[in-house]
């Protein structure tokens, strides 16, 4: 009786297995039922080791008088991105949160992209003023301002707002970026990096919790520019005086970069940042000729070892406009998820505030990083290469 129990029990279980793998080849991504909650999802490629055991020196921890005792706010589920590309074997294989994974559909491969060009620039460049953000040394190291945290923006219910504590200090009037997610993934995944933005004085306006409609996602990102620059040009309102809307930077990770590149002809857009979400030989269906709209600086930054928009990214600089300031790199022994939630957000917070600094305040001391002879994002761990930024 026993034998016969053991053998039936190793046939349910058998059956639960084959049930959940053709789930998972049903929905083209794959879901693992161990994942631990919060965790962003791994595989053999996303391994990270050398990535940012260098910067650990350089991280002083949280500013005591700033951040002592206090706990990371987090703005909803913590929820790793899926990955884009559900049919490369390499990185199929990545687990996702259980329950949580939002995987892309035919429809949304096959959908046309929008119209870039409509309503994008009919304002007009913005004019600002006022000092630049306070002076620093080592953009890995938290920046010199508080951090406060939005759940909800005022008026715009799909964003969550990272912000400088003290906002407007002085006089400051605070670059602004606008943050969209990885397919699926949520604010709370990326709240390190987030967080580290914030702490140098960026004002994030940043998208709550993405989905696999990208359409939606791409209208979801031109909602947070419209709201950011209405903010920052009217004369009442908690953010009055606070903000320049003339400093307005995009960026985003995997699905979001590739929002962030179908939103690109803004006029309005000072740069651009994408992260590990290549445009050119993208799988999504996402139209490709966004590239050829592009008009402000941009940096394309990706993992070493990342299967899905690793070949990607090399395409973007390839094929992005012959004149346009542009970087590419490369951080040795990361995957597609990156090192977001690394303290301060790794390398990636490292190289996003150098960037940041250089193009939204106009902080020539880090036009180093990423030009020159001496260009630091060119150097262990990372590899890289520019065009038209000397």
């Amino acid at each position: 009786m026993r034998r016969k129990s053991w053998a039936h029990a190793r046939a349910k279980a058998a059956a639960r297995t084959l049930s959940r793998w053709i789930l998972v080849l049903a929905a083209g991504a794959s879901c693992s039922s161990d994942a631990t909650p919060g965790a962003p999802a791994g595989n053999e490629d996303d391994d990270k080791t050398g990535a940012s055991d260098d910067r650990d020196d350089l991280d002083p921890g949280p500013d005591t008088e700033r951040d002592a005792g206090r706990k990371p706010t987090q703005v909803g589920d913590a929820r790793a991105p899926t990955p884009l590309d559900a049919g490369n074997k390499r990185d199929a294989a990545v687990p996702t949160q259980a329950g949580d994974a939002r995987p892309a559909t035919p429809s949304d491969a096959t959908s046309p992209a929008p119209d870039t060009d409509a309503g994008l620039d009919d304002a007009g460049p913005t004019t600002g003023a006022g000092p630049t953000l306070p002076a620093i040394t080592d953009p890995a190291a938290p920046g010199p301002f508080g951090v406060d945290v939005v759940s909800t923006a005022p008026g715009l219910t799909t964003h969550t707002l990272y912000l400088p504590g003290d906002l407007g200090k002085d006089g400051t009037k605070h670059p602004i970026i606008v943050w969209t997610n990885g397919n699926g993934g949520s604010a709370s995944f990326y709240d390190a990096f987030l967080r580290h933005f914030a702490s140098h004085g960026f004002f994030m306006v940043v998208d709550k919790a993405s989905t696999s409609q990208r359409e939606m996602e791409y209208q979801h990102q031109r909602d947070g520019i419209e709201w950011a620059l209405k903010e920052a040009a009217r004369p009442d309102g908690p953010y009055a005086g606070k903000l320049d809307g003339s400093r307005l930077g995009i960026m985003g990770h995997s699905m979001g970069s590739l929002s962030s590149f179908v939103n690109s002809g803004d006029k309005r857009l000072k740069t651009t940042m994408h992260w590990s979400g290549g445009l050119v030989g993208n799988p999504t269906g996402t139209d490709e000729s966004a590239i050829t709209k592009m008009h402000a600086p941009a940096a394309f930054l990706c993992g070493g070892t990342d299967t899905m928009a690793g070949p990607a990214c090399a395409n973007d600089f390839r094929d992005a406009p012959k004149d346009l300031p542009v970087f590419y790199g490369t951080l040795a022994g990361v995957g597609h998820l990156g090192v977001f939630s690394d303290r301060n957000g790794g390398e990636y917070g490292r190289m996003g505030i150098a960037w940041m600094r250089w193009k939204l305040a106009d902080d020539e001391s880090f036009k180093s990083y990423f030009a020159g002879s001496d260009c630091k994002a060119c150097a262990r761990p990372w590899t890289g290469m520019s065009r038209n930024l000397d």
